[in-house]
């Protein structure tokens, strides 16, 4: 199964471990904000929500999965 990152996904980067997974695998993913950046809690997603991401890992379903995130703008000092 194919794992894919949300290409409309802005001002961050998502890279898994892997491109491609078989069901019951592992899938680690390295979140990279832009500089000023943050991850938005809780908005890292598989499948919309569906498959459970815990400390940035998941196991692959059964099916593809499309990943997705959002990045807020760090508070000015």
């Amino acid at each position: 199964h194919t794992v894919t990152i949300d290409p409309a996904m802005e001002h961050g980067r998502i890279e898994p471990d892997k491109t491609e997974a078989a069901a019951g695998d592992t899938v680690t993913l390295t979140v990279t904000p832009e500089e000023g950046y943050l991850l938005t809690e809780g908005s890292l997603q598989v499948n919309g929500g569906e498959v459970e991401v815990t400390d940035n890992s998941f196991l692959m379903p059964e099916q593809d999965v499309m990943i997705t995130a959002e990045f807020e703008l760090l508070a000015a000092e």
